[in-house]
Order: structure tokens, then sequence, then C-alpha cells
């Protein structure tokens, strides 16, 4: 009987250690059985869960990568192109790295919002006129509202509708297009190489939680994971969150923010 499940819309999606009949060997093979797409989905459960653990990825290499914007000539650093201007040293591979992920997250962001009828997002903004000469006592403050195209922001929206993306018409070219991004922004980020660990959580949570706010008074809802560098690298260590790239804290932090965890475990 014919499964009438279709096949994930990602292209070479297979099952691991499953097999086909035609496989030719399965001892080298590590699984060739195609992958079938979850229920109301164009995508499998794993490539579903993947855009939006790459969208929130991508927003966070579009900070680390404005560190690699300047050209050092380390050993194994990869730069192209440059500028006649002998005071101007970029790497515009890095630069043309955060234009494709601010244009991809832009064009999803807007898909999101045309067909789904969200609000695009926005942000507030606090200014306080001038006071006039000879003016005594407190100016009223301005409070405005506008659409923001901050990356962070956009790819929060993208990411909570990461399941409705799945089941678009054309989920597998996104999924794709975001995983394709994601792996070239680190390749760019990090071209010395590293190594990332997601930390185990406390109190047999899977994940720990980042014990950030946002919003001056939500938690963080992010996990964090660690970017451990080789020896050498111009960038030190550090741990991050993976909902905000913002919230980051260097190796000199460890130990304080490890006491600041386990206190708020306890």
């Amino acid at each position: 009987m014919r499964n009438p499940r279709p096949l994930c819309a990602v292209t070479a999606c297979t099952i691991p250690n499953r097999h086909t009949d035609t496989c030719p060997d399965r001892t080298k093979c590590h699984g060739c059985l195609p992958g079938l797409a979850a229920d109301g989905l164009k995508l499998c459960t794993h490539h579903t869960r993947c855009i939006g653990i790459d969208t929130l990825t991508i927003a966070a290499r579009h900070r680390q990568l404005a560190l690699a914007l300047h050209r050092t000539g380390q050993p194994g650093e990869r730069t192209t192109g440059g500028n006649r201007n002998p005071n101007i040293n970029l790497n515009l591979r890095a630069a043309a790295v955060r234009r494709d992920i601010e244009t991809l997250l832009n064009q999803l962001a807007r898909l999101v919002c045309s067909q789904r009828g969200f609000g695009w997002p926005t942000e507030t903004t606090t200014t306080i006129a001038e006071r006039p000469h000879g003016f005594i006592g407190p100016m009223p403050a301005t409070i405005r509202t506008r659409h923001t195209f901050r990356v962070p922001a956009l790819a929060r929206l993208v990411a909570r509708s990461a399941d409705w993306l799945a089941a678009h018409d054309r989920a597998g070219e996104h999924a794709a297009a975001l995983r394709d991004l994601s792996r070239e922004a680190h390749r760019t980020a990090f071209p010395t190489g590293v190594r990332v660990f997601e930390l185990p959580g406390l109190n047999g949570e899977r994940y720990l939680a980042c014990p950030e706010k946002v919003d001056d008074s939500e938690p963080c809802p992010g996990n964090l994971w660690t970017i451990l560098r080789r020896d050498g690298d111009r960038l030190p260590p550090q741990i991050m969150c993976n909902h905000d790239d913002e919230h980051q804290w260097p190796a000199s932090q460890w130990l304080k923010l490890g006491r600041r965890m386990l206190q708020a475990a306890a």
C-alpha cells in the first residue's frame, strides 16, 4: 500500500541509519531512505525545527560578522575584494554575507506579515526636546513607535512562524536558503574554525536558559551556547544566547555568570 504522506520538501532529506532496498553498501551509508513530511507540513520535523534554529543563528552571526569586517591577514583567514583607497581595508565577503542575511530576513518577514496578517515589528524611542534658554523645570518626553528593520527583531518574527513556513508551498526553498546562509555565515565569521556547544541545564532541564530579561520584565526564552576558539584566534571564547545576540558573556565573566546561575537555581 502506498504511503499517503508526502516526502520532505528539502532536497536529499534522508532518515539516519535507514536504507532503501537498492542501497549499494549499508556499512558505509549513513542513511538513504527519504524522510517523510510531518502531518500537515511539507517538511519533516527535523527540518521544521531547523527553520527556527537557523533563523536565530544567522541573526547572531550578523553581529559576529561585524567583527570580521576588518581584514586582519591572519593565517587561515580568507578575505576577498579590497578597495583602491589604501586607508580602507575591509573584508567584503563578510559585508556581502551580512547583506544577504538582512535581505533574506526582510523577505521572509514580509512574507509572514503579508500572508498571515501579522504586524511589522516596531521599536519605541523616547526623546526629550532641548531645554529653551532660561527655562527651568523638566521637559516633557516624546514617545514614538516606528517600524524597525533590526535583524534580531525580524529573526524573532520569522522564527515564531517556523511551523507556518514549513507548510508553505516554497517550504523547501526557505529551509535550504536559511541552512546554506547559516553555514556560509559561520565559515565567514569564524575562518580559523571554532567549536560550538549547547550548555546543559540545571535541575533536570535539557538546556541552560538565558538569565537575562527582554522588554525589562519578561524572561528571555533563549538557551545558552558556548564558542571555543582555536589558539591564536584574535577573538576570545564566549557564551551567547540563541535568542538575542546582545546577551553574551566573554570568558572573563564566566565565573560571575556561573555564580549568578547557581543562585537563581537554588
